[in-house]
């Protein structure tokens, strides 16, 4: 592979997506690298109330990948050369402008979560499993399948139900995800970053390179709500817990 400094890949973001990114109100903040991640853009923008952001990262295991992630949605393509690299930043630049800054702008529209309910969550996320354990009969040692059940079940019951009455069993939901994680994994770690709880759990690479996963738990179960998606739930269970 043609290798690119880390400052040509980050003047390439910056010529090709960067200013219309600044032009939407993003300022792009620090570079972080860890063991199997280079984030070489992160954009932010503060608007009222509100923080948003998408990022540009390279996967430090599986060489050439580069992705997306925007709304909790990630989109990736491999790169080989310089030629190659642009290509794949151009196809971000486009997808952010047909895509991207319009379902971030939509969302301002949309009720979630204040910061007020987000401390609470950060607080007391541990009470809001209890209190889906005790309505169920259940606690943490149910099998992650039956919990799967329960929570896609939860969650489809409120794809109809607006926001501020579905919001507290939303974090039922996500307090329950985590406190399970936290019980059935000794790989798991919760953490408050940037405000939110934040699920993070250390997973190995196929060549045994250790790595660390991260899920914003209140956010991703919110995103599922407004897209009326459970299928998330099986696959994050089934995550946390090491499978």
């Amino acid at each position: 592979m043609y290798m690119l400094s880390e400052e040509y890949k980050r003047q390439i973001i910056d010529e090709l997506l960067g200013k219309e990114a600044k032009d939407k109100g993003f300022k792009q903040e620090y570079i972080r690298k860890g063991l199997s991640t280079n984030y070489l853009g992160l954009f932010k923008r503060i608007v009222p109330g509100k923080s948003q952001g998408f990022d540009i990262y390279e996967d430090l295991i599986h060489e050439g990948k580069i992705s997306l992630l925007c709304m909790g949605d990630s989109i990736s393509y491999t790169y080989v050369d310089e030629f190659s690299f642009k290509e794949v930043i151009s196809k971000f630049a486009t997808y952010m402008r047909e895509i991207g800054y319009k379902k971030m702008d939509e969302s301002l529209q949309m009720k979630t979560f204040e910061k007020d309910d987000i401390a609470l969550f950060v607080d007391s996320y541990i009470n809001f499993a209890e209190k889906f354990f005790a309505k169920n009969n259940i606690d943490y040692l149910i099998k992650p399948n039956d919990l799967s059940v329960l929570l896609k079940k939860e969650l489809e019951e409120l794809f109809e139900i607006e926001f501020d009455k579905a919001k507290e069993i939303l974090m039922e939901i996500a307090g329950t995800i985590a406190y399970y994680s936290l019980k059935n994994n000794d790989k798991v770690t919760i953490d408050k970053k940037e405000n939110w709880l934040i699920i993070t759990i250390q997973k190995y690479s196929r060549d045994g390179y250790p790595f660390f996963k991260e899920h914003n738990i209140l956010y991703i179960i919110y995103r599922s709500y407004q897209m009326k998606n459970a299928a998330i739930i099986e696959k994050i269970i089934n995550d946390v817990i090491g499978k």
